[in-house]
C-alpha cells in the first residue's frame, strides 16, 4: 500500500485509466459472449422446429399414401370376397393378370417411396444428433 501512496499523480492516473479500460473490455466481452450464446440457442431452437416440421410433412405424406393404398385394397371386391368366403387359403382369381401386376407395381412404388422417406428422415435425425454432440 505504501508503494501506491508514494507514486506521483503522473503514474497513478495512467494505472487507474488502464484499470478502467480493462474493466470495460472484460464487461463488454462478457456481454458479447452472453448475446452470442443466446443467439446460438435461438437459432438452434428454430432449426430443430423447422426440421421437426419437415419430418412431420414427410411422414404425413407417407401416411396419406399408405392410407390411400389401404382404402383401395379395402374396397377391392376380390379382397372382400376372399374375406367373406368360408374357405381359408382360397384365392379369388376372377381378376386378370394385368390388374394383379398393376397392383404389384403400385405397391412396389409405394415401398420405394417409403424407403426414400425413411432415408431422408434418418439423415435429418443424424444431423440433429451431430449438432447436439457439437454443442456438448
Amino acid at each position: 500500500m505504501t508503494l501506491v501512496v508514494q507514486l506521483p499523480l503522473g503514474r497513478k492516473l495512467p494505472l487507474l485509466i488502464s484499470g478502467l479500460i480493462l474493466l470495460v473490455l472484460v464487461a463488454a466481452s462478457g456481454a458479447a459472449y452472453v448475446e452470442v450464446e443466446r443467439s446460438a440457442w435461438t437459432t438452434a431452437n428454430e432449426r430443430v422446429a423447422s426440421l421437426a416440421g419437415q419430418l412431420a410433412s414427410l411422414t404425413s405424406a407417407s401416411v396419406v399414401a399408405r392410407g390411400a393404398m389401404m382404402k383401395r385394397v379395402a374396397t377391392d371386391t376380390a379382397v372382400r370376397r376372399m374375406l367373406r368366403s368360408r374357405v381359408t387359403g382360397a384365392l379369388d382369381t376372377s381378376h386378370g393378370v394385368s390388374e394383379a401386376l398393376d397392383l404389384n407395381r403400385e405397391f412396389q412404388t409405394y415401398l420405394t417411396q417409403y424407403g426414400e422417406t425413411q432415408k431422408v428422415a434418418l439423415e435429418i435425425l443424424e444431423k440433429l444428433v451431430a449438432s447436439e454432440a457439437e454443442k456438448a
